[in-house]
């Protein structure tokens, strides 16, 4: 047996010990891409979902089965999606709630300038009539006083005939 036949079996052995690496590698590449798809899938799958919802589609929700912190956090998600659409619901109701009561208020507010306006056209009316009035009562006291006074000299000249009358009756009772 040579050294001839050493090498050649060594240099078999070498080729096949690199066939055999270049294949362990090869198969290991494999297998790390399918690992890092299956990891990645998850969190694509929650980015795009995460990247509809700041769209606005909040419908949305991760479909990931497991028991990995990815499905953990996926249904964590869920969860946070489903509370964000009943808040958003919720909004939505008060929304238009106050959108009533917004315009309620407002026929309310033009019923109360209405009513604002006609009380202001019945104040100054009354005001017009208590200055005429305040006016015309004047003359009315000064129309008044001069005929109480014109009563009053009446009276005072009657009573001061009435005596002048008794007195020259008094006078002619004496003279009888």
């Amino acid at each position: 047996l040579g050294q001839e036949l050493n090498n050649e079996s060594l240099k078999s052995i070498s080729e096949q010990g690199l066939v055999y690496i270049f294949f362990a590698i090869l198969i290991s590449i494999l297998f790390s891409y399918m690992l890092a798809i299956g990891l990645t899938n998850g969190l694509n799958n929650l980015i795009f979902i995460a990247k509809q919802t700041t769209t606005g589609k909040k419908s949305l929700r991760a479909d990931i089965k497991g028991n990995d912190e990815i499905t953990t956090l996926s249904l964590d998600i869920n969860k946070m999606l489903d509370k964000i659409e009943e808040e958003g619901n919720n909004l939505f109701i008060a929304n238009e709630k106050l959108a009533e009561d917004v315009e309620e208020l407002e026929i309310m507010d033009n019923k109360l300038s209405k009513l604002n306006k006609d009380l202001e056209n019945k104040v100054s009316e009354k005001t017009e009539e208590l200055v005429n009035f305040n006016l015309t009562l004047k003359d009315k006291i000064k129309e008044e006083v001069t005929k109480n006074r014109l009563k009053d000299n009446m009276l005072f000249q009657q009573s001061k005939m009435a005596s002048m009358g008794e007195m020259i009756g008094n006078i002619a009772h004496q003279w009888r």
